[in-house]
């Protein structure tokens, strides 16, 4: 199978010790992958995010589930680490790990689950969590007040910075384990429009103006 069809993100390691587990893993089970170096994010919304990751490993589309069962299964076998985050977490923390699996790295993800069974967590606080979840998902969050201040001090004094960071706030989509869902809640979108109209006014009108000064002369 040709790389390219390598498309769709089974999980982002941090470490060298990650990325050859699961090359293992993918390789024993047969699964095709690609390696991608993780490249710094051009969308100024993802500003002072944050993002340590190292690499992202790809499969095809149709193979994301098998690679996600493959990798489950692979790492179970290896046990939790005495000063492991896993040892101390109580219910919530179990759940939200597996309700997010695509935050979490496998092994983590893994050991969740095999802990949910052995404390005979009931199935449907784990369901209840995850309606939560997709309900926050759907809302959005409110937009940075300082990205909203710079992109309005970039529309007064550089137009296309501003147009930039509204149509960012305003269509920017993240994708989860249940779908794609708009980053920021309606009334940040509807101030992004905003930013984006009055900033692309700005710069049609700095461009008018450059052009009747240079035809003037």
């Amino acid at each position: 199978m040709d790389e390219s069809e390598c498309n769709a993100e089974l999980i982002r390691c941090f470490d060298e010790d990650t990325v050859a587990l699961t090359k293992d893993v993918l390789t024993e089970k047969g699964i095709p992958f690609r390696i991608d170096a993780v490249t710094p994010t051009s969308d100024f919304t993802a500003i002072g995010a944050g993002d340590a990751k190292k690499a992202m490993i790809m499969v095809p589309s149709s193979s994301l589930d098998a690679g996600r069962s493959a990798l489950a299964e692979g790492v179970v076998k290896d046990d939790l680490p005495g000063d492991h985050f896993l040892h101390e977490a109580g219910v919530q923390g179990l759940v939200e790990i597996v309700v997010n699996p695509s935050e979490w790295s496998p092994f983590d993800v893994a050991h969740a689950n095999r802990m949910i069974i052995e404390r005979g967590i009931d199935v449907e606080q784990i369901q209840g969590a995850k309606e939560k979840h997709i309900a926050e998902l759907e809302e959005g969050k409110p937009v940075p007040e300082a990205l909203l201040f710079g992109g309005w001090v970039g529309c007064v004094f550089i137009g296309i910075f501003g147009l930039i960071v509204g149509c960012s706030i305003h269509s920017w989509k993240k994708t989860t384990d249940y779908g794609s869902f708009f980053v920021y809640d309606e009334k940040s979108r509807n101030a992004g429009r905003t930013l984006a109209i009055c900033s692309a006014v700005v710069l049609s009108a700095w461009l008018a103006l450059k052009i009747f000064v240079f035809f003037a002369r």
